[in-house]
């Protein structure tokens, strides 16, 4: 039990030692929190796995004593700029929204909705914190379509931390 977790404490050790030695736009993953009325409200994962393109995938469900809620969503971002972890992207985003009672009991308070959109948005590192892996950014979908056939606009916001 003692050599395991010397020997974790060796690798986090090691892991943190070239983490910082590494240029932080050499992340290509992230983990943290994200709020839009399109691509999902709750945890939000993203992989970029060229330097072009990057994925985000958020989800969240959520209760209260009377009602749940809860979100799925992706977004495909094409990076028209990405250095340094500063970023300016395009790409489609989607995603659904389901809300009723607290057991989904009573068909008539059920929702769920579909909602699509054009995502364009920009992000950029918290200097200074976590050797600048902290990263936010902002998002405006337009046009984003609604399941009752409206258009409007939509906006995101995502905190993350690079890894």
């Amino acid at each position: 039990m003692k050599s395991a977790v010397l020997l974790s404490l060796v690798l986090f050790s090691i892991t943190v030692a070239a983490a910082q030695e590494t240029d932080s736009s050499a992340y290509k993953k992230y983990f943290g929190f994200s709020a839009s009325r399109v691509s999902g409200l709750g945890l939000t994962f993203g992989i970029e796995p060229t330097q072009q393109i990057n994925f985000q995938f958020t989800g969240g469900i959520f209760q209260t004593s009377s009602s749940s809620f809860s979100s799925f969503g992706c977004e495909v971002q094409f990076h028209l700029h990405n250095q340094h972890n500063y970023k300016i992207y395009v790409g489609p985003a989607f995603g659904t929204f389901n809300e009723g009672d607290e057991l989904n009991t009573i068909r008539e308070k059920r929702t769920s909705e579909f909602v699509f959109g054009l995502a364009m948005g920009a992000a950029a590192p918290v200097s200074g914190v976590f050797d600048n892996r902290l990263r936010v950014s902002g998002t405006l979908y337009y046009p984003t379509f609604y399941k009752d056939n409206s258009i409007s606009v939509g906006f995101g916001a995502t905190v993350h931390f690079l890894f």
